[in-house]
């Protein structure tokens, strides 16, 4: 069995599900005290998860680091979220690799969860990354779903051909950005420097995430030097001058509360100091347990839960409880009673939320019974609409009330009220016009008794709704809705009819004309082949009494031909006109 599998099946054991989305979210961060160091030197890095507001519960990876440049002293868990390993951390300073598979009881959630500690020392120069060959985080969903979506490695410059010196500790981080101007003398000192911090914006908060910050500040024209220190004393004050800059980057803070000290130095001297508060807690609540006051199966729908955990540093804020599918319920009590539960199996997660926004996770499973089911006796089947509601009656346990919902055949809730079960146990309800629109809707019925206990639904067949008919044909109901679509459809045929015969007509109209046109032309040569032939005969000006009575001949057809292409011509128009 490989590791994610193994780690599949552990953290789907071990696991809760606070009503979260589960895409991939998490990621796996290393986080060092230093950014450069000299050889000799020791190096911390912190193997850390961002679970970016989801619960995760294991994780396992591969680490990697140069091993020409760096060698691993010692690997620690504590302060681990993980509370077993499927296996142990190990290094080997042959390969340059860290390994190991943990897992967690319960849920955390943090921005800066601690899952490792690895110190390393310096044994050569140049740049030493530290980065990830590989790993998985898994979400306490019940599943095991990998929620890992992004590696943040680190990289650590080491000064080459540099020796520790005893006494003298090598910055941590680059030196501050030095700005060169004159500056404006003034008769006063300078003024207490306001600064931001931006990873931790409020100085009166708490904050989950341990990472490399920038402090930054306004500098007056008068201000000559700048001087910053860190420590955990609210109201020291920096001895030591760094220079003129507006800016300074620092290594990740430990848990805990420290100060960030700045201030100013004009030609008149050290002005007031600022105190800045950096509270930083990465540490989830402890593991705690649940109790209910019933059994894992019960007809009670609201048990009563019992449950305390604790936090040393930044202290609860709050327990924040959901059964699987419901609404997240908050207190600051360890006992509270869980609203009224639908009869199924529940999973009721409670979550402890410390100030700093790191959360802690358990869960209880408990089963609850449905009370007895009503007994539905009439419903309406057909309803007309804007001149019926739908009706709805039955029986059901006495003095108690039914719930009924209106539903669309597309399962949208169209309704919902409740109506009181008589002594006799006897209910009716019904839905009026304003909640029905035309068509199909069944009608579930729930007894919900005083306690808020329910019982399985009990559901009606197919209810129609449709429109007052206008008419009925053969036994069809015509509606007005069906009037207009039949009315438009009538409408739509006649208008293609008539065009399709419109169309028709003038085809017929220009295949008579084309006809009509060919025979005119044609009248009109046997006309002019007439004339040439008559022409012909008086060619020689001299016409004997045979010629004439030949050319009265021609004449007389000429005529009768004329009359009868004038006669046909003219019909061959009528048709046309018609």
């Amino acid at each position: 069995m490989n590791k994610f599998l193994r780690l599949v099946l552990v953290a789907a054991t071990f696991t809760v599900f606070f009503g979260v989305n589960t895409a991939s979210a998490a990621i796996l961060k290393l986080s060092s005290d230093k950014e450069t160091a000299a050889i000799g030197d020791t190096i911390t890095v912190d193997v850390q998860i961002n679970s970016e507001g989801i619960g995760v519960n294991a994780a396992e990876a591969a680490i990697s680091f140069p091993t020409s440049i760096l060698e691993v002293t010692s690997l620690s868990k504590t302060d681990s979220i993980f509370n077993f390993w499927l296996e142990e951390p190990a290094f080997d300073n042959t390969e340059g690799r860290v390994t190991f598979v943990g897992g967690a009881t319960s849920g955390k959630s943090g921005q800066s969860l601690q899952v490792l500690n690895i110190t390393f020392r310096v044994k050569g120069g140049g740049e030493g990354n530290i980065t990830f060959l590989d790993g998985a985080v898994t979400a306490s969903d019940g599943s095991g779903t990998n929620v890992l979506r992004e590696f943040q490695g680190v990289t650590v410059n080491i000064l080459a051909g540099s020796q520790v010196v005893p006494g003298v500790t090598p910055s941590p981080v680059a030196p501050p950005v030095q700005i060169e101007r004159p500056a404006v003398p003034t008769g006063n000192l300078p003024v207490k420097p306001e600064v931001q911090v931006p990873l931790y914006p409020d100085p009166e908060g708490w904050f989950n995430i341990k990472s490399k910050f920038s402090a930054i500040w306004s500098l007056p024209d008068d201000v000559t030097n700048v001087d910053t220190l860190i420590n955990k004393i609210p109201t020291s004050s920096p001895v030591t001058s760094e220079g003129l800059f507006e800016a300074r980057e620092f290594v990740p803070l430990d848990d805990g509360i420290w100060y960030l000290h700045v201030r100013f130095r004009n030609n008149i001297g050290w002005g007031p100091t600022t105190h800045y508060r950096i509270a930083i807690d990465t540490a989830p609540p402890v593991e705690f347990n649940i109790s209910s006051d019933v059994d894992g199966v019960t007809d009670n729908p609201s048990p009563t839960l019992t449950y305390q955990s604790g936090d040393d540093l930044s202290g609860l804020e709050h327990y924040a409880i959901r059964a699987i599918g419901g609404e997240v319920e908050y207190t600051n009590e360890t006992t509270y009673k869980i609203k009224p539960l639908p009869p199924g199996a529940h999973t009721i997660v409670v979550a402890a939320v410390d100030n700093a926004g790191n959360r802690t996770e358990a869960s209880l499973d408990i089963e609850i019974l449905p009370i007895e089911s009503p007994v539905i006796t009439f419903f309406s089947e057909r309803v007309i609409l804007d001149e019926q509601n739908i009706s709805i009656a039955g029986t059901a346990l006495a003095e108690e009330k039914v719930r009924l919902v209106l539903r669309s055949e597309r399962g949208d809730v169209a309704a919902q009220k409740d109506v009181a079960v008589d002594p006799l146990g006897n209910w009716s309800g019904e839905f009026s016009e304003a909640s029905i629109r035309r068509g199909n809707y069944v009608i579930l019925a729930t007894t919900v008794d005083s306690r808020g206990a329910q019982s399985l639904p009990a559901e009606t067949s197919k209810i129609t709704v449709k429109d007052k008919p206008l008419l009925s044909l053969f036994g069809i109901d015509i509606s007005k809705t069906w009037f207009f679509v039949l009315a438009i459809i009538f409408l739509a045929g006649a208008f293609a009819g008539g065009f399709w015969f419109e169309k028709k007509l003038s085809e017929k109209r220009s295949r008579d004309l084309f006809i009509t046109r060919r025979d005119v032309v044609n009248a009109f040569k046997n006309v002019e082949k007439e004339i040439d032939a008559i022409m012909v005969k008086y060619a020689d000006q001299k016409i004997d009494e045979r010629e004439a009575r030949e050319i009265k001949t021609m004449l007389l057809r000429l005529k009768e031909n004329t009359a009868n292409s004038a006669k046909y011509i003219g019909e061959q128009i009528g048709e046309i006109e018609k």
